[in-house]
């Protein structure tokens, strides 16, 4: 019996530090900060962010001519 559960934790062993190998596999796969596909993505990204900035300002500009419409 002892000898099946030392199998288990050398088992779990196994795993967690096949587990911390392919993980550091994906992170050093990563693309560096200047290639130009990150690049692409991040003013992708920051286009999406003022479009909704915009839309946000747009609904409270006509939310408050609204509420000025209402009161006159």
């Amino acid at each position: 019996m002892g000898q099946f559960k030392a199998n288990q934790l050398v088992d779990r062993l196994e795993a967690v530090a096949k587990a911390r190998q392919m993980t550091l596999a994906r992170f050093r796969a990563r693309p560096a900060a200047d290639d130009p596909l990150v690049l692409a993505q991040k003013t992708a990204r920051r286009a999406v962010i003022q479009a909704r900035e915009a839309r946000i300002n747009e609904r409270g500009m006509a939310r408050l001519a609204a509420e000025a419409q209402h009161e006159a």
